[in-house]
């Protein structure tokens, strides 16, 4: 398949694979190169497969001349079949599915959907049909079975068509038919609804398409949404499991306990009143209340006399204000203190404190 046009194809791939795949079954159907002028005056080159398909009819084996275009958007849209009958042919008038000019309708190609159809299942088609309803005869024939032997076109013989350059199809991308030569105006007229017919349908086709397209895409951007959100809240969901379990867990432990805390308050009752807890942090007589009011004085003036100190240092405190104030501090320090033991010594006389407890004194900072 070197010298076949593929490169101008759609999908080359795909068009090879099928033309080796129809080969292999229909070994005389072959393949080559064509160049089709447009209405515009534009040259294409395409692949045309010209040769015979067998058929059997009333016991014998004939070959039917046959050419199938494929357009530049196959597998798209469907490729042209023709009849190509010999000089000692004729075309059968009325033929179902074979027009005058020899171009095949089969429901195969109306049909047409490029993932589920190719030239090996279309070459079927032709077969079944035609062994049906021969599409030609010999022109010396007075009815019009199918070309036998004596006809001049039997099993074995080759085809070969003159390459024609001047034959064109509508330059619509996915027409698939080339025109008749239309014999009259009627003929022209029903060519031009028909274009004018595949045209509108074509353009609505793009603009589904389009639509679909895009709609498409939407779709799959929300499923890849979706499952990003499905896997998230998954594992958010695991983490809520493992968290509740690990809460199950803490409450039987507190429940446990508490259990344990009242069956130990219920061993251990005394039978005691409740106690006010704002009246267990109170002095129980004045003389104490004036005993810790004395002794927070004093710690207030020792924190007085280190900011003193600190000061000095800094270079922040003139040296005769802090050796008047310090001479006050310590002054009113030392009446707070004497006046803390006389309340110590009378609380511990009345019982009130304890004799072995030392006078508190606050760490050296």
């Amino acid at each position: 398949y070197a010298n076949l046009p593929l490169h101008g194809y759609a999908n080359p791939a795909r068009l090879q694979q099928d033309l080796a795949s129809m080969h292999q079954k229909y070994p005389n159907m072959r393949p080559s190169p064509e160049t089709v002028r447009h209405p515009d005056g534009r040259f294409e080159s395409r692949v045309r497969c010209t040769g015979t398909v067998p058929i059997s009819y009333c016991g014998s084996t004939y070959n039917i001349p046959m050419s199938i275009s494929m357009d530049p958007h196959y597998p798209h849209c469907p490729p042209v079949v023709l009849v190509t009958p010999t000089a000692t042919m004729m075309i059968k008038d009325n033929h179902r599915h074979v027009d005058l000019q020899g171009q095949c309708y089969l429901p195969y190609l109306s049909s047409w959907a490029q993932h589920s159809h190719n030239l090996l299942e279309l070459c079927d088609a032709l077969v079944q049909t035609f062994v049906m309803d021969p599409p030609v005869y010999a022109r010396t024939s007075t009815s019009p079975p199918p070309v036998g032997p004596t006809g001049g076109y039997s099993q074995g013989h080759e085809y070969s068509r003159p390459h024609d350059t001047t034959q064109s199809e509508s330059s619509h991308p996915y027409s698939y038919s080339y025109r008749p030569h239309p014999r009259d105006e009627k003929e022209i007229e029903l060519q031009e609804n028909r274009e004018l017919l595949i045209a509108k349908l074509q353009s609505v086709k793009e603009t589904y398409d389009e639509s679909y397209e895009y709609e498409y895409q939407g779709l799959m951007k929300l499923q890849k949404d979706y499952t990003a959100l499905r896997q998230r809240c998954g594992h958010e969901l695991q983490e809520l499991k493992g968290k509740q379990q690990t809460l199950s867990n803490v409450m039987h432990q507190y429940d446990v306990d508490r259990k344990e805390i009242e069956q130990w308050l219920q061993e251990h009752d005394m039978g005691l009143e409740e106690v006010d807890i704002d009246q267990a942090t109170q002095p129980e007589t004045a003389l104490a209340l004036q005993y810790i009011e004395l002794m927070a004085e004093d710690y207030t003036l020792d924190d007085v006399i280190y900011h003193l100190d600190k000061e000095l240092g800094n270079g922040n405190c003139d040296p005769d204000v802090w050796l008047k104030t310090l001479r006050q501090v310590s002054r009113q320090q030392f009446e707070a203190r004497a006046l803390a033991m006389k309340c110590r010594t009378e609380l511990v006389s009345l019982g009130l404190l304890p004799s072995s407890l030392g006078t508190a004194r606050r760490p050296e900072c």
